[in-house]
């Protein structure tokens, strides 16, 4: 949460709310408890540990940490208040239980979190102990983390780029004719990387190799070699109308109810769809902008033997769920009403 002081290097928007400490009689104060957090957009964020009565959803957690933001820095949107972080306690500064954990732990709640993400001015949602079947279509496919993995994330076999309408829905698979596919592995005998969900990532993030490849297909021009990468930006562009969708083949699938491995019926990779429209961003600056071109959602990452990133470009076209007892993703295509 942002401190009443707070910078971003200047004081910090007027338009957004801040937290005054004086203001609230169950604040605690940490003495000399620092912590700090970068995002994948390099915005960041550093201040000091409190704690506080907390209430989410009709739940109450009594002397919940949280993390008082003094500084912060490329932050652009004045309407953010605060960060709510879905994570694992693992991936906490001091290892301090969640919000969430705290609900599932302390307070009983079920220990699903379900999100949905709706385009433009839609907003989104996220449903405390379980999920809200009216924001997905068909039924849930639930996904093991990896192993030793402290991030929401499930094994990735393939990506593709479509080339013409694909012939099945995306969990009974694709013809080979219809997708232009790219094996996740390095080469044939590596194991299969993760990807890792992450709402506070607005891009797909893709090992180099991996991103040139999925670009060069989007294009399909100048004898497949054309990636429509920006040296000056440093970054991929994409045709401002693309009209070709991205496939994702996670798994395996364990089952279809979270934590129940009685209901395992399908050990098969599922296949889940990204649509075109969702990877077009802002148009290219300079002369690229001339020619229909926009800066695209996905991009690549430093090194090819990083684990894939997929931001809020995921969401809008997936529904998910979290399962912090047993480990799991769920995910399903949403449901997803016309754009306003």
């Amino acid at each position: 949460m942002e401190n009443a002081n707070c910078t971003n290097p200047e004081p910090c928007s007027p338009k957004r709310r801040y937290f005054s400490p004086h203001r609230s009689f169950t604040f605690e104060q940490t003495p000399n408890v620092d912590w700090g957090i970068r995002f994948s957009d390099e915005s960041k964020a550093k201040g000091w540990l409190h704690s506080d009565v907390v209430q989410v959803a009709g739940f109450v957690i009594d002397r919940q940490v949280l993390g008082m933001a003094n500084t912060m820095v490329g932050f652009r949107d004045p309407g953010v208040d605060g960060i709510l972080g879905l994570g694992m306690r693992s991936l906490a500064t001091h290892g301090d239980p969640t919000p969430v954990e705290n609900l599932i732990y302390d307070m009983g709640m079920k220990s699903e979190v379900g999100i949905w993400l709706g385009s433009g001015k839609q907003g989104g949602e996220l449903n405390f102990g379980g999920n809200d079947p009216a924001r997905y279509k068909g039924s849930l496919s639930y996904f093991d983390l990896p192993d030793k993995v402290v991030y929401w994330a499930a094994s990735v076999f393939s990506i593709a780029v479509e080339d013409a309408p694909p012939l099945h829905p995306p969990n009974k698979g694709s013809t080979a004719s219809s997708l232009k596919q790219i094996d996740a592995r390095t080469n044939p005998g590596a194991k299969q990387p993760s990807v890792i969900f992450d709402t506070a990532s607005n891009l797909i993030l893709l090992p180099p190799r991996i991103a040139t490849k999925v670009h060069q297909y989007i294009h399909n021009s100048f004898f497949g070699l054309y990636t429509g990468y920006d040296i000056i930006s440093g970054s991929y562009t994409v045709p401002c109308n693309l009209n070709k969708d991205i496939w994702i083949e996670l798994g395996p699938t364990v089952a279809s109810k979270s934590g129940d491995p009685s209901s395992n019926s399908n050990t098969n990779p599922s296949r889940f769809k990204i649509s075109g429209r969702d990877i077009v961003r802002e148009r290219a600056g300079g002369i690229s902008g001339l020619f229909n071109t926009c800066q695209s959602g996905i991009q690549a990452s430093r090194s090819n033997d990083d684990d894939w990133v997929l931001g809020n470009i995921w969401f809008m076209n997936n529904y998910m769920t979290l399962d912090y007892k047993h480990r799991q993703v769920g995910i399903a295509p949403a449901a997803r009403p016309e754009r306003s």
